[in-house]
């Protein structure tokens, strides 16, 4: 049974729930739970979309300070963890089926990276994506530099959203 990452099937359409109590975070685990239901999807022949998202931003309650943060985030990163994030990105990335990143907060580090896999990348106009570089930018910004091709209300729900991708298709 999967901890960190939930699948859920709508018709033809997989939508992959990534959560993580802090930051939801891509920590190894996240990784190899993300890898397996990566390869499991791209198997079924049934399913001609996947549509990656994560749970709403939360903190953990141990990691107080931003201090606390890094600490933790800090510990999770391990050479095994970088071949593993890499393998995944690149399944995304090559994948046959039509591959949607939903950003719906902060959005950083493996996050990023697993949107800039997908094929299209679809953000809350509140988000906020922190980029290779360092730089912080909102959602506006992130669609006019080409790192997003959508922004949806933060109210908006995603099957509506999903309806309006394929019209446009």
């Amino acid at each position: 049974m999967n901890v960190f990452v939930d699948v859920e099937k709508k018709k033809d359409v997989a939508i992959v729930r990534i959560n993580q109590a802090m930051l939801n975070r891509m920590d190894s685990e996240a990784m190899y739970e993300l890898q397996e239901a990566v390869t499991k999807l791209q198997a079924d022949s049934s399913i001609h979309s996947l549509v990656f998202r994560g749970e709403m931003y939360r903190t953990d309650r141990s990691a107080k300070t931003m201090s606390g943060i890094r600490e933790k985030l800090g510990q999770l990163y391990n050479p095994v963890h970088s071949v593993t994030a890499r393998a995944v990105f690149q399944q995304v990335a090559c994948s046959s089926k039509r591959t949607v990143a939903v950003l719906n907060s902060f959005t950083f580090g493996g996050g990023y990276e697993l949107a800039q896999a997908c094929d299209v990348r679809i953000a809350r106009s509140s988000v906020q994506i922190k980029q290779p570089t360092g730089q912080i930018i909102s959602a506006q910004q992130a669609k006019a530099n080409g790192s997003i091709q959508h922004i949806m209300d933060d109210h908006e729900s995603l099957p509506l959203t999903l309806d309006q991708l394929e019209q446009e298709a």
